[in-house]
């Protein structure tokens, strides 16, 4: 996991979307306390500017971030958080991948 291009600890992740039934379950932020898995997390207080999750591992060192991410081959989900309003994160992965805002707002 990186933030701003360095490499912050974290530990592995399946986001195997088409193995799940259901929707999947990722929370960016935290999750809530009613949540359905083992361990309930707090949220965190944060800007979230854009998001990108892919396929492989896409770094192996800190790095600059480019000044907006964009899809590629690898690229599984991409939320870039411009909506301004509303409930629904777009995902522009091409995936179509929409994601539900609960407990947030627009800044």
């Amino acid at each position: 996991l990186y933030i701003d291009g360095k490499r912050v600890p974290s530990r592995p992740h399946n986001f195997n979307f088409a193995a799940r039934p259901g929707p999947p379950y990722a929370w960016l932020g935290g999750m809530p306390a009613d949540a359905t898995l083992a361990r309930a997390q707090q949220a965190c207080e944060a800007t979230l500017l854009e998001t990108r999750i892919t396929s492989r591992a896409r770094y192996d060192a800190d790095f600059t971030p480019a000044a907006q991410l964009t899809a590629d081959a690898d690229t599984v989900l991409l939320y870039k958080f411009d909506e301004g309003s509303g409930d629904v994160l777009h995902d522009s992965s091409g995936h179509g991948r929409q994601a539900k805002i609960v407990g947030a707002q627009w800044t």
